[in-house]
């Protein structure tokens, strides 16, 4: 997947002027919703503010990705931004932030948005990548350090599509992590298959690509809920399963994030989790 083409110019900020939390995401929600409606900024920065209000999103390494489902987008878009001297986001480790990622998104693009969030993880995966990006100063270097990270995701992933080499060359979060990252792409490409009007052959063969990658068990669970007609792969974010709206308990949804071996599922939906 190349990011960047989901990362406009106007919405690359290499300095920016805002020192709170709440101000950074208000200047890159109005530089990336630039030229439209000014209701639908300030409804915007409401929306991310108050996911943010429900647990931060904050990744740790000086990293946060904040984002919000927007009615009225026609695809996913996202800005970048660097803050030299840091921002307070609340993240887990207490360190301060110093990149973000805001991703603004439509409900019908949910697999577009599940597989940018991963590509982005995954290129920002070996922390010297974070640090050339804070360090680069400039908009189009931003962009082309994220590309490159992107490149590599893809090519390992090519990789293990070709060689039916086994999920283990994915992973590097975990059988988990590489688990949900092909699960991923196979609601990105089931979306497109349904939708396409042409190219269904190649569509197809790459379904059966990385279907040959996922586990017996995992694989039969997903084709079931696909059956139902929505999706089978949903975001979990503030302890709350994005596909029924139920809040889990603590307890659990602090083992849904720190689990590495297995696939968490909803206890109420049994729609697969990707934790945010």
């Amino acid at each position: 997947m190349d990011l960047t083409k989901h990362v406009p110019k106007r919405a690359v900020l290499p300095k920016l002027k805002a020192t709170t939390k709440v101000e950074v995401l208000r200047e890159m929600s109005e530089a990336l919703l630039s030229g439209k409606n000014k209701s639908l900024r300030g409804a915007v920065l409401e929306q991310v503010v108050s996911r943010e209000s429900l647990e931060s999103t904050a990744l740790g390494h000086g990293i946060a990705l904040p984002h919000a489902r927007v009615a009225g987008l026609d695809d996913l878009i996202c800005a970048m931004a660097v803050s030299p001297k840091g921002v307070d986001f609340r993240a887990v480790d207490q360190g301060k932030v110093h990149l973000v990622f805001l991703m603004l998104y439509p409900p019908s693009k949910q697999s577009v948005y599940l597989n940018f969030v991963s590509g982005v993880v995954r290129a920002l995966h070996e922390s010297d990548r974070a640090e050339e990006i804070v360090e680069a100063d400039d908009a189009v270097k931003m962009l082309d350090i994220l590309k490159a990270g992107a490149g590599e995701t893809i090519a390992a992933e090519t990789a293990a599509l070709g060689k039916k080499a086994g999920i283990e060359v994915l992973d590097v979060d975990g059988i988990a992590g590489a688990e949900l990252f092909l699960l991923a792409r196979l609601e990105l490409y089931g979306d497109m298959l349904d939708g396409a009007k042409k190219g269904k052959t190649e569509l197809k063969r790459r379904l059966e690509d990385i279907r040959a990658l996922v586990s017996r068990r995992v694989l039969q669970h997903y084709d079931r809920l696909r059956k139902r007609g929505s999706p089978a792969l949903v975001t979990f974010e503030g302890g709350v399963c994005q596909g029924c709206s139920v809040k889990l308990p603590s307890q659990q949804a602090q083992r849904i994030r720190k689990e590495t071996k297995t696939v968490a599922t909803c206890g109420h939906c049994h729609r697969f989790l990707y934790p945010i």
